[in-house]
């Protein structure tokens, strides 16, 4: 130590010397004094530089899917799942991104973010005029209404053009007035949107650009915002100054807006809607997000619109190729020998760790029922004939059997539905050409789900009359059949006697008008009752779901001109019917709708002799996103696709469907939203850390062997931990008193030898011991008698001892010894030695 020391101490004297020694290089000339002008430019590049969140290169971007900006409404129009599982305000927007156009706007009833393809530009231009309509009818008659808010009126910026700049988390913008667009041309180039434009709350440029931290980011600053105001009016009536420097904010002029800090409370209806956005970035790119930088501006009626994405943190993880180390050179002989490749992720494990051993045909089924869910698993080449043994880790492991389990229930969901199951042994589709679809035809297209509930049939009392005029008499036998396409699906029927009506009671008046004319009720002649029939009904309680696909969301031909036929049967054939009606009951539901819709609906079967019944049931209709049918047989019908009868998948139902089965199911699934929000969902990327967390179950074994094994002991929680047991549940705690070597002290406090030497004892024990001792006169207690019991608890006496009592306490004598390591300690129940009065003498 003393050598380390003058070592540094020698060093730290030689560069005491080497710093006297003159500078060998010529000394720089000295700075001129920085001007107003420009101190002001440095620092107001500074504070863009702050709330511009710049990244720190020029290339961050570049490795992961997403960026800010523009390519943020690109995340958003190419993402896998629909746009309607998340509540954002953007306004209404359209973009071209691959050469293709997209269209999105939030619907006004739902609050949710809606997505179309197939649409025009004029069709944006209606739904801004329609937006710009219902605003003016909801605010004209309010005083405190800004009328220079109504665009249409006093051509104000009406549409704001957004393009690609050379930096990502940057973007144009250009504001055109209500005249100007009437007057241009449209077009709309690749990387571009136009938006409608959002009228600020203080009717200047104001935006609050929320810096919010996801649940990934391991730093623990709050989430904060940056309330910037442009000083320019949006409807400065100057004509010198442009419509976008009025509208937007300008970076480039020196002062031209204010920021203001902003935390706390108020950013909770911001940090909900960034919370949304991000779990579904998440959701539908192979990223992790740390930290997000949005743009929010807030209208006249305090509606929050999303209009930017400023920047995006992700999480620095690799993929599980880069843990491989594919292409790092070769490993060593020991490496080789003790390693194992998973054959589903690809990873080297040491043998024990890859223990698993599983067959080909499993793997193969797994990948083929994952292409059904429309979940894409690469780099998996498998035959399912194929039997031989192959390892996975036990992270696979667990994943293969999870997805088993789910084809297990998948099969039993389709028995619900009624869904014909063919051939139940092979529960995942065949990889194979497909004999029946038309040509040309696009791969994925968009699944469909309808939906029949079938209540019953209401005879309201008639007879089943056969198309020869004969009255059916057993009834029994009966089925409802209705025929969609080509697919037609037959239920029996169950027999059900209808509820009595109730005996209708006389009125007073109807009884003295019989007395008028003569007639007693009590005189009249005994009727004999004449036994009468009870009518009777058809009583259904089955669902059946068909399933469809269509190239767009536009299903408008297949809703209006689709009829379906019904019958009531006497047994399962379609000709043997006694009753025939038909419906067009699916033209009620919404077209480009890809939510769950559902409504009642009733269909009436003709007899042969024109009388009816009344067949009850309800619809449903929902859009389940895109598929890939690439090896579906398809047949059309009015511009949509059916596939066979046995096609089914596990996506659930909707909760519109499910209040037909539970009125309180709308509850219960926004409980398991808010739980589902909480639970991270699954990323194809993690780091070393995470991976190796997951995969060494040994030590998490190890960890946790006993994490859930509690004593006895601990488990009781006593009030007090005496040596002694105490069989009185209502004994109070006693007094802490220092040791007493007389025995007049000891009566003086009132209190037992017995309880004074307990609490001697107490002062000494630790927790360890209180707990031995607790455990020995556990043991103890169990073998006294109901009698001793009773006794104690009259005399609390303890003079007289049993042979077992003597063994209890030469047993806790050594324990205490051994635990305190001290001199030997009396036992709680010893009798005082000699020399030590007793008690009343």
């Amino acid at each position: 130590m003393a050598d380390t020391f003058l070592t540094e101490t020698i060093i730290h004297q030689k560069k005491k010397v080497q710093e006297r020694k003159p500078p060998t290089q010529s000394i720089s000339p000295p700075r001129e004094p920085e001007s107003e002008a420009q101190k002001k430019q440095r620092q107001w590049d500074q504070i863009i530089k702050k709330i511009g969140f710049p990244p720190e290169k020029e290339d961050y971007y570049n490795r992961w899917p997403i960026r800010p900006g523009i390519f943020f409404y690109r995340a958003l129009a190419l993402a896998r799942q629909p746009t309607e599982y998340i509540k954002v305000n953007i306004p209404e927007s359209i973009m071209c991104f691959d050469q293709t156009y997209f269209f999105m706007y939030t619907d006004p009833d739902t609050g949710q973010l809606m997505k179309k393809t197939d649409i025009a530009y004029q069709d944006f231009e209606q739904k801004i005029a329609e937006y710009h309509e219902s605003y003016l009818s909801r605010n004209q008659n309010d005083r405190k209404f800004d009328d220079r808010t109504h665009v249409q009126v006093h051509d104000g910026p009406y549409i704001i053009v957004r393009g690609q700049t050379g930096q990502d988390w940057n973007m144009s913008k250009n504001v055109i007035t209500f005249r100007q667009a009437k007057e241009r041309k449209a077009t709309i180039d690749n990387n571009k949107l136009e938006q409608r434009f959002v009228v600020s709350r203080a009717l200047k440029a104001t935006i609050l650009r929320l810096v919010y931290y996801t649940k990934n980011s391991k730093t623990s600053i709050a989430n904060f915002g940056y309330r910037i105001m442009n000083l320019l009016d949006e409807f400065d009536p100057n004509p010198k100054k442009s419509v976008t420097n009025k509208s937007c904010l300008n970076t480039e002029q020196l002062g031209s807006f204010t920021i203001q800090l902003v935390k706390g409370v108020g950013l909770k209806d911001y940090e909900r809607v960034s919370d949304q956005v991000v779990t579904f970035l998440e959701r539908n790119y192979p990223i992790r997000i740390k930290r997000a930088v949005f743009d929010f501006i807030q209208d006249p009626e305090n509606v929050i619109w999303l209009i930017n994405c400023k920047s995006l943190e992700m999480e620095d993880a690799i993929s599980l190729t880069e843990i491989q180390g594919i292409g790092q050179g070769k490993m060593d002989l020991d490496q080789l020998i003790c390693s194992v490749y998973c054959k589903l992720c690809g990873i080297i494990f040491k043998k024990d760790d890859a223990s698993k051993t599983l067959t080909y045909k499993l793997l193969w089924e797994l990948v083929q029922h994952l292409k059904k869910r429309n979940k894409q698993l690469k780099d998996i080449k498998v035959s399912h004939l194929s039997t031989r043994p192959c390892r996975v880790c036990d992270v696979c492991y667990m994943l293969i059997v999870g997805e088993h389990e789910l084809v297990e229930i998948e099969q039993k969901f389709a028995m619900a539905q009624n869904i014909p199951l063919g051939d139940a042994i092979i529960r995942v589709p065949m990889d194979s050409k497909p004999k029946h679809r038309p040509a040309l035809l696009s791969e994925q297209l968009y699944q469909w789900r309808l939906l029949f509930f079938f209540d019953g049939v209401d005879l309201q009392g008639k007879k089943i009359i056969d198309l020869n005029g004969n009255v059916v008499q057993e009834i029994k036998n009966m089925h409802v059949q209705y025929k969609l396409y080509q697919q037609k699906t037959f239920f029996k029927t169950t027999v059900v006697n209808q509820e009595k009506q109730p005996k209708q009671i006389q009125s007073a008046s109807s009884l003295k008008q019989l007395r008028f004319h003569g007639i007693d009720q009590d005189d009249s002649p005994p009727q004999t009752p004449q036994p009468q029939e009870q009518p009777q009904n058809l009583k259904m309680n089955v669902i059946r779901v068909h399933y469809f696909f269509s190239e767009t969301i536009d299903i408008e031909k297949f809703l209006s001109e689709t009829e379906i036929k019904m019958r009531l049967t006497s047994g399962s054939e379609w000709v043997n019917y006694v009753a025939e009606g038909s419906t067009k009951t699916i033209h009620h539901f919404k077209n480009h709708q890809i939510g769950g819709q559902r409504h009642s609906s009733q269909c009436l079967l003709f007899f042969a002799n024109g009388q009816y019944c009344t067949l009850n049931f309800q619809v449903g209709l929902v859009c389940d996103g895109q598929y890939n049918t690439g090896k579906l047989n398809l047949y059309k019908h009015n511009n949509v696709y059916f596939p066979d009868d046995n096609y089914y998948n596990c996506n659930p139902f909707p909760p519109e469907w499910m209040e037909m089965f539970d009125p309180e199911s709308v509850n219960k699934h926004d409980a398991f939203e808010e739980q589902t929000k909480e639970i991270e969902a699954y990323s194809p990327k993690c780091t070393k850390n995470e991976l190796n967390q997951m995969i060494d179950f040994n030590k998490y074994k190890e960890q946790n062997k006993f994490q859930y094994v509690t004593s006895k002991i601990d488990s009781r929680k006593r009030d007090i931990k005496s040596a002694a047991p105490a069989y009185n549940s209502q004994q109070q705690l006693l007094p802490q008193l220092k040791p007493i070597s007389s025995a007049k002290k000891y009566s003086s406090q009132g209190l037992s030898l017995r309880q004074l030497d307990e609490q001697f004892l107490l002062q000494q024990y630790t927790v360890e011991e209180e707990n031995a001792a607790d455990m020995l006169f556990e043991e103890k207690k169990q073998k006294i008698t109901e009698k001793d019991k009773q006794l104690y608890e009259q005399y609390n006496i303890y003079e007289d001892m049993s042979d077992e009592d003597e063994e209890a306490n030469q047993k806790l004598n050594r324990q205490i010894q051994s635990a305190q390591g001290m001199r030997q300690t009396k036992s709680a129940q010893q009798l005082p030695p000699k020399g030590r009065p007793k008690l009343g003498k």
